[in-house]
């Protein structure tokens, strides 16, 4: 019994610090500021990749038009409207034992993992 008043007085007190006190205040806006930058330094490092895949996919979609098919070219432009797509394509379909995608033909194929991974 005398350890659930324990208990209750150690929640009370807590309750009180955390909803009537600044003093826990300082401490968690630190902790808070320090997870935000954590987090904002490895969405830069993910992003830097992600950015040099997007420029080449912008290039690429200028000088492809000639080499794909119709079918091709509305893959290609449904794969290029995210980045998680074209990393997933190149991961999925670059690889030098990778499988042929149904969308594409393999000389097309090759030529936009060869144009992606330069």
């Amino acid at each position: 019994m005398r350890n659930w008043i324990i208990l209750a007085i150690l929640v009370a007190l807590a309750y009180y610090l955390y909803t009537k006190s600044d003093g826990v205040d300082k401490p968690m806006d630190s902790a808070q500021t320090f997870v935000e930058s954590t987090q904002d330094k490895l969405d830069k490092a993910t992003d830097a990749q992600m950015d040099t895949l997007e420029a080449k996919v912008q290039s690429l979609k200028a000088t492809i038009d000639a080499k794909l098919s119709g079918t091709e070219k509305q893959a290609f432009d449904l794969l290029a409207q995210s980045k998680e797509k074209m990393k997933q394509f190149v991961d999925e379909y670059c690889a030098p034992s990778a499988p042929q995608s149904s969308s594409f033909s393999k000389d097309s194929q090759d030529y936009i993992c060869k144009e992606l991974q330069n």
